[in-house]
């Protein structure tokens, strides 16, 4: 399968290993897996592109790692599933064409709480995704109050 990831970073937390720890595992099982990653700026992603950087604390990650200075749904890979990771990747994910494969939204926190404008982030877990979630109280809270079956 092609597998796209889309993740807003891949600094050091526990969260993002999770997610690396996942496309990684994938990969190792023979799927071409792809990690789109957020860059502030076009001369940082051009140069982390050119050298091929991925996250530099997890040695040996086998997913091609591809920075990009914005969400454009031009640039998503043709695909069987596209995964948003977090909120701020979310829309992207909905919005995306057919060709992108299966829409996704992995959760693994109620991020209402502690990232984002609580009314933005809840925003997205209304969109039409399947949402996989990471424990039962994520897929409670997803039923609760989204109507999401998760």
């Amino acid at each position: 399968m092609k597998i796209t990831f889309l993740a807003p970073h891949i600094r050091i937390a526990g969260g993002v290993r999770a997610i690396l720890t996942h496309a990684d595992r994938l990969a190792g099982r023979g799927h071409e897996v792809a990690l789109m990653v957020s860059a502030k700026h076009g001369w940082r992603a051009w140069w982390r592109n050119l050298r091929g950087e991925g996250p530099t604390w997890i040695r040996g990650f086998r997913p091609t790692v591809r920075w990009i200075t914005g969400w454009d749904n031009a640039r998503l890979p043709d695909g069987d599933a596209l995964i948003a990771t977090a909120w701020q990747t979310a829309r992207t994910v909905v919005e995306a064409p057919d060709r992108c494969g299966r829409k996704l939204y992995f959760i693994q926190h109620y991020e209402s709480l502690y990232h984002g404008d609580p009314g933005r982030v809840d925003a997205t877990y209304a969109l039409p995704l399947r949402k996989v979630v990471i424990s039962t109280w994520l897929a409670d809270i997803m039923r609760d109050k989204f109507g999401a079956k998760a």
